[in-house]
């Protein structure tokens, strides 16, 4: 859960809901401190604000909740199930208002209690006698404007942003959902949907001739659109119907297959604006995709449209770090264990280094293992694992959102790539998706790396904002009132020819929209493990577990074996029936006999210390 700012910088520290256990003795503790604010010149971290919106706007399934979009006058408290021992900062968070709950939707709720009104409006509204710092806006005295209320004033200082500071969730790795997408099945099908929270990304949108506009997406929206004459709306009418069905005409594309998707949009006489919203907002494809990727692309679009919204897209609340919590959560009902704040220090491996045995501990305990999962960054330099591609990225916090309209909303923009080719994507969050405090957006930008993230992005950002440098009082671009750029390595790991045989290494955030190429990869390690088992098996509901101990002289624990079954257990059950010590956890793995094989220990800090295990195996020590 880390990745490096730049040279000289300091890490950058995301909102991960799990603490990962890592080998590099030089990465950051993701949760060392939860509790721990967020400043506007300190490392980004997870902060939580309380819900402000939930509303109806569509039919939406009954197995996974959605928060839709509301009037901002509106404010409500979404539900779910976010459980209070998880959720810390967001105990003593809270709106007014009402929520308001979709007709086939039922997820319990939490208890918020409301908070002063402290932070950036009072900032501005009282401000001290003394002139406060300004944070890299514009001068105090400047005469403030408030625009029907939606509109923050530019005077930001570092207090303003401090009293906020925990109101903010920064996702280093921002990614959306397909609506009919194999994450989305996935949650529903594992019935694990309840664990998280997502909200419609209420806007498509597009960069054209120096504007921010809105592309239609339904049919209803095409055909009421401004942005097109109504020779444009019939053909992409037309041009979108042939998509979400392309393979039963392979007449009508198989000349184009193999060259550029903009070739064959030519072909197909659409216009230059069509061609445009078609490459860039729908696909979301670079300019050199072939047809036949461009028209998967697209198929892809059309067939998540309208299942919860007029978009194909979710996104979780309070961030991507909700996901694998949710998944973490369903690994806790069958039996797994999390050794939270518990380092792993080494690796011991067999003399051939072909096997890793076992991890050693900050404390020097001994776990066996048959397998070891884990991502690049914490893997040894001994490995040479390396990674060919990068990312480059940008994290802002404007005053107010890239096209103003009655309604908040999430949106997400492409923009065509330039000199690379390679498109950067944008994607503004409101405070509705619980990412930032009332009156500010957080905006995600995201592009293939050519030179490092501020030369990559920082034409697109000047081209939708006003920097702190062009800052004007009667600008109508978002003021950007904090930002950060940085660069992280991206894609599979390659040259994995010294790994030893049971350890998998997962591939590094990708550029790509979505989390499908992440679910993919996990599926493939887990069935080269488990080739037998099912892969994400659904989590019973409580009332549907049986609990066959009656008339048996042996008190079964819950989670062990009753008869030929595995019972599995609740959250709340499994810590009642559980405690367990660090010491306990080793004491669970049969360990091997290793008597007769030599062990080399790869370690990634200090010398660790003495080790009773019984065997006395020769260690040499490489740092990572």
């Amino acid at each position: 859960g880390h990745a490096s700012v730049g040279k000289g910088s300091e890490d950058l520290i995301a909102h991960e809901p799990v603490h990962v256990t890592e080998l590099d003795s030089d990465t950051p503790e993701t949760y060392e401190d939860q509790n721990a604010s967020c400043d506007s010149n300190s490392d980004a971290q997870s902060c939580h604000e309380a819900p402000t919106a939930t509303e109806d706007e569509t039919k939406e399934p009954s197995n996974i909740a959605v928060v839709s979009n509301v009037e901002q006058s509106d404010v409500s408290e979404p539900t779910g199930t976010h459980d209070n021992s998880e959720t810390k900062d967001r105990g003593n968070q809270g709106n007014e208002g009402h929520a308001e709950q979709s007709d086939v939707n039922e997820v319990n709720g939490s208890n918020i209690s409301p908070e002063s009104d402290s932070g950036l409006k009072k900032g501005i509204e009282e401000p001290p006698e003394e002139a406060p710092e300004v944070h890299n806006v514009v001068s105090w005295a400047e005469k403030r404007k408030m625009k029907n209320g939606k509109k923050l004033d530019r005077n930001s200082t570092h207090k303003d942003f401090s009293e906020k500071s925990r109101k903010f969730n920064l996702d280093l790795s921002p990614k959306v959902l397909f609506s009919r997408g194999l994450l989305v099945e996935s949650l529903i099908s594992a019935n694990i949907s309840h664990y998280a929270e997502f909200k419609i990304v209420g806007r498509i949108l597009t960069y054209m001739d120096g504007k921010v506009e809105e592309v239609p997406c339904s049919r209803s929206d095409v055909f009421g659109s401004e942005l097109l004459n109504v020779l444009e709306k019939r053909a992409l009418m037309r041009f979108m119907t042939f998509c979400s069905t392309f393979e039963d005409c392979p007449e009508q594309y198989e000349s184009f297959k193999d060259k550029p998707f903009t070739d064959f949009l030519k072909s197909r006489k659409l216009t230059t604006n069509l061609q445009h919203i078609i490459l860039n907002a729908i696909a979301g494809v670079p300019v050199n995709t072939s047809t036949l990727s461009g028209l998967k692309a697209t198929q892809k679009f059309l067939r998540s449209l309208g299942r919860y919204g007029n978009t194909p897209f979710l996104w979780s609340l309070y961030g991507a770090g909700e996901l694998p919590q949710a998944f973490c959560r369903m690994c806790a009902v069958f039996g797994g264990i999390y050794c939270l704040r518990k380092n792993v220090k080494s690796l011991v491996l067999d003399e051939n280094n072909k096997n890793c045995l076992a991890v050693i501990s900050e404390d020097g305990q001994r776990l066996h293992t048959k397998w070891l999962i884990m991502e690049k960054s914490y893997a040894p330099d001994v490995f040479e694992i390396v990674t060919h591609s990068m990312i480059s990225r940008a994290i802002l916090i404007t005053d107010r959102s890239l096209k103003q309209a009655p309604r908040e909303h999430i949106s997400m923009l492409t923009i065509p790539g330039r000199s690379n080719g390679y498109p950067v994507r944008v994607i503004e969050l409101a405070p509705s998706s619980m990412a930032c405090p009332e009156s500010l957006c957080v905006v995600h930008v995201t592009t293939e790396t050519v030179v490092n993230a501020s030369e990559d992005l920082s034409s697109y950002v000047e081209d939708l904002f006003t920097t702190p440098d062009a800052v004007d009082s009667d600008c109508e671009k978002p003021v950007i009132l904090w930002s950060v750029y940085f660069n992280m390595e991206s894609g599979v790991p390659a040259n994995i020819s010294k790994l030893p045989s049971n350890i998998r290494i997962t591939s590094l955030p990708s550029a790509h929209l979505d989390f499908e190429d992440a679910l993919t990869e996990a599926k493939d390690i887990f069935t080269s493990i488990c080739p037998n088992e099912d892969f994400l098996l659904a989590v019973p509901n409580p009332e549907d577990i049986i609990w066959d101990d009656i008339g048996s002289n042996t008190k079964e624990e819950p989670g062990e074996q009753a008869g030929d079954d595995v019972v599995p257990t609740t959250d709340q059950q499994y810590s009642e029936g559980h405690s367990t010590k660090d010491s306990d956890v080793a004491k669970t793995r049969e360990e091997p006999d290793t008597s007769d094989m030599k062990a080399t220990e790869i370690s990634t800090c200090d010398k660790s210390p003495n080790v009773e295990d019984g065997n006395e195996d020769t260690s040499n020590e490489i740092e990572a």
